[in-house]
């Protein structure tokens, strides 16, 4: 089993213990703990469930397997709004009549051939379709996690690692 860490920086919890701050549960150390007010939370017992409902409750349930949003499995090619542009004046295809067929807006599309907005995973699919070409590429994620992973150990994201965690204001009285 491996080590158990606080939640916000990351440090060795020696004591599993759970805290409630702004309405989340989080396993964190005294150190953050006090940093942020948060308070203690004891968990109650659980309510024991007959032989013949655990039954009914796990046959109606699927087995879902943990997958990646495929928005996160495709990124678009450094030169997509150049791409773009070129096969729809190759076309003869107006850019007004495009954005029509997309359902998006003449300067919408006009930002994204000029590479100011990077479409959705939807929109560039569409694109992709109505012009016959590729401006999405596949992200071979294996090959990400073994490069990150090379020779280092790797330690859990934590959520200090995302957000900055400022110590609440006292209040007035």
């Amino acid at each position: 089993m491996g080590e158990i860490t606080c939640e916000i920086c990351g440090k060795i919890v020696r004591k599993k213990k759970y805290y409630q701050f702004q309405g989340a549960i989080l396993i964190l150390c005294e150190r953050c703990a006090s940093l942020v007010n948060a308070e203690e939370y004891v968990q109650r017992k659980a309510i024991p469930i007959k032989k013949d409902e655990v039954k009914k409750i796990s046959s109606t349930r699927k087995k879902s397997v943990l997958q990646m949003p495929e928005e996160l499995s495709y990124e678009l090619v450094n030169n997509f709004g150049e791409i773009i542009k070129k096969a729809r004046e190759q076309k003869g295809i107006r850019r007004e009549k495009l954005a029509r067929m997309l359902g998006l807006s003449e300067s919408a599309l006009g930002k994204i051939e000029s590479g100011k907005l990077k479409p959705d995973l939807y929109i560039a699919r569409r694109i992709e379709n109505i012009l016959k070409i590729r401006i999405l590429r596949k992200i071979d994620l294996d090959l990400l996690e073994s490069i990150a992973g090379v020779g280092e150990k790797v330690r859990p994201l934590t959520l200090g690692d995302v957000i900055v965690v400022e110590k609440p204001k006292k209040k007035k009285k």
